[in-house]
């Protein structure tokens, strides 16, 4: 099930007869919920579009987050789910994880509400939102993290693409030649061991310049040697043909920020003399 479908269906649940009762013990308990009929008109004041200010919309999302660890139930899972959509929204379009495209919602949601269960609302703070995708974020990474580990490599999923990048690295300037998009002549057949340990090679030497986004963009093009305009229709296919236009000379720039900058830390890291590139590739 995707996002979206779940959406959908959460707006369904929200709305049935049978809910109305845990939202009207929530109005007598929580004050700043007593002024919306219901559910509906509660979610709605947390929109960006919504004429309530900052502090009512933060005072109105700790108030639903208090009765879903108050009083958990799958409404107020479904309640907070559909109040950060947008940030879900965003979240779930990480490139290059190793959950199939089906499960990597499910894996989200499921990555959101325990961090909700667990936010400390007794602290005094703001910015709730910011704090919960964070929180999200970095938990949902450790899952990806967890799940690449467990599989023994990140998901990859074309093994004949990978052509010879050792030798290359080897070759005169290999701080230069590496990384370099542009495929080889004559493709050469690697296992999923070898491509494992190349990308434990970038992630362990290019850890200075690359955080994750960048890594799973670099890991895309340099390793799969999937194309740019490929990548961008890929994650943003919701998107129309301009918006993905914009999106992509986005990415453009950030892709050659981190090649160049994965450039310089390569050329500083890697030893002088002509070892073969499989020391270098292969885990420590």
């Amino acid at each position: 099930m995707t996002l979206q479908e779940m959406r959908a269906s959460l707006d369904a649940e929200l709305r049935a007869r049978r809910h109305r009762p845990l939202f009207e013990n929530a109005k007598r308990s929580r004050p700043v919920l007593a002024e919306f009929p219901s559910i509906v008109e509660a979610l709605d004041a947390l929109e960006s579009h919504s004429a309530a200010s900052y502090d009512e919309k933060e005072s109105v999302l700790r108030a639903l987050m208090h009765e879903q660890q108050q009083r958990p139930c799958p409404f107020w899972n479904a309640v907070l789910v559909v109040a950060c959509y947008p940030m879900l929204v965003r979240l779930v379009r990480i490139p290059d994880t190793p959950f199939p495209p089906d499960e990597l919602p499910q894996v989200l949601v499921a990555t959101f509400l325990d961090v909700v269960t667990q936010f400390p609302l007794t602290a005094t703070r703001d910015r709730t939102f910011l704090h919960l995708r964070q929180a999200t974020r970095r938990r949902l990474f450790d899952a990806i993290r967890a799940q690449r580990k467990q599989l023994g490599a990140v998901c990859l999923d074309d093994p004949a693409k990978l052509r010879g990048r050792h030798e290359q690295v080897e070759a005169n300037q290999r701080g230069r030649l590496w990384p370099d998009t542009a495929p080889s002549d004559s493709p050469q057949a690697f296992d999923y061991a070898e491509m494992g340990s190349l990308v434990s090679f970038l992630s362990r030497h290019g850890a200075p310049v690359l955080d994750d986004d960048k890594l799973s963009l670099v890991i895309a093009t340099t390793i799969r040697k999937e194309p740019l305009t490929a990548y961008v229709n890929r994650l943003y296919a919701d998107l129309p043909e301009a918006g993905r236009a914009q999106v992509y000379q986005r990415v453009k720039r950030r892709h050659s920020r981190a090649l160049e900058g994965l450039r310089h830390v390569l050329a500083r890291q890697l030893p002088r003399n002509e070892k073969n590139m499989h020391d270098f590739l292969s885990p420590n």
